[in-house]
């Protein structure tokens, strides 16, 4: 059992499901009384005292300066977004920032189009990336971590991931910004979020679109998910909106819980923080994710589900990870015929309509 999810089961409870259109967040609740002392972005950069900019006059698109005067850590979290100075950002990773201290971290453009100052400092830009290209981003930083690089993204695949998410929400704005295309969605988005309230002890959510989870996401403290609620919700509501199928909407219990176990049995693996504390990758073949651990607690935990590539040749995803058409999966010989039907089980599919003819002979790989 990876060790995020033995803290998982040992101090946070799954509340009851909140369902509007074909969102379902299920609330992660505390069941201790645990507060942390830091301070989320949006409540630090408001004190004045915590500051954001290029790391220079010339500027790096992959690494931003920040600054803390402040008598608190700060926490920043996987996939954030920062606004202003030569393009917009957002954070590679989660990062707790030690109080009175200055740190260069580790950035992906969000920005495609522009790369000229507008502001001398960065702001808060009230939006996270969506789960589908977090996700890409973050399997990209663990594979650098696991070859021995930094905290780096595949930018290119960044740029990439957040065009199609400008063609799919028909928003192409004049410099490719992702916030662009939230700032076109605002009404219904807003929509999704003014449906959900936080409970008291909620420190954290499932998400679940047209019934299929797409992520998890959940910090240490009830009064930092609260500053941090309306960006993640709507992270997970950008989400919903391209990809509406009214009548879809319901999860059963029995496929969140088996999200958390699939977790569990991710690989996982422990590199130094950015900033304070540990920082655990996972990653199966449908799942990628991390956790900042500080002192064996967990500070923040991000996973998103990932389509798996479709099983094998000739077979593609109509829906990724729900609905696959391809050619039929049987062979000449047995044991190739079961190395096919492993590679479905695999991929999550639980049953095949066959659309074989009974005269039909096509043993193609």
């Amino acid at each position: 059992m990876s060790l995020f999810l033995e803290q998982f089961k040992a101090k946070l409870n799954l509340g009851r499901p909140h369902t509007y259109r074909n969102l379902t967040l299920v609330p992660i609740l505390m069941n201790s009384q645990e507060e942390d002392s830091y301070l989320t972005l949006p409540e630090a950069l408001q004190t004045g005292d915590f500051v954001v900019t290029e790391v220079d006059a010339d500027g790096s698109v992959s690494e931003v300066k920040v600054v803390n005067r402040l008598n608190n850590a700060v926490l920043l979290l996987d996939g954030e977004e920062l606004v202003g100075a030569k393009q917009n950002r957002v954070v590679n990773t989660t990062i707790l920032i030690a109080e009175q201290n200055e740190l260069v971290i580790p950035v992906s453009c969000t920005e495609q189009g522009r790369w000229h100052e507008t502001t001398d400092q960065f702001a808060d830009s009230g939006v996270m990336m969506p789960p589908s290209v977090r996700g890409r981003k973050t399997a990209s930083v663990g594979q650098s971590l696991r070859q021995g690089q930094r905290y780096n993204s595949d930018q290119a695949d960044v740029w990439a991931a957040i065009e199609e998410l400008g063609t799919a929400a028909d928003v192409q704005g004049a410099t490719g910004a992702m916030r662009d295309v939230y700032t076109g969605h605002q009404k219904s988005l807003d929509d999704y979020l003014h449906a959900y309230t936080p409970c008291e002890e909620q420190v954290g959510l499932v998400a679940t679109v047209n019934g299929a989870v797409v992520g998890l996401d959940c910090v240490s403290s009830p009064n930092a998910y609260r500053s941090l609620a309306d960006k993640i919700v709507r992270s997970y509501a950008m989400e919903a909106l391209l990809d509406l199928e009214i009548g879809l909407n319901t999860p059963e219990l029995q496929e969140i819980q088996a999200f958390l176990e699939e977790i569990g049995l991710c690989e996982e693996a422990t590199y130094p923080g950015v900033g304070l504390g540990e920082e655990y990758r996972y990653q199966s073949r449908g799942i990628v994710g991390m956790a900042l651990m500080r002192d064996e607690k967990v500070v923040h935990a991000s996973f998103q589900r990932q389509t798996p590539p479709p099983p094998f040749t000739r077979s593609y995803w109509v829906r990724p990870g729900r609905l696959l058409a391809g050619y039929y999966p049987g062979a000449p010989s047995k044991e190739e015929a079961e190395d096919k039907l492993r590679s479905l089980i695999g991929a999550g599919i639980r049953c095949v309509i066959n659309l074989v003819e009974e005269d039909e002979r096509n043993w193609e790989k």
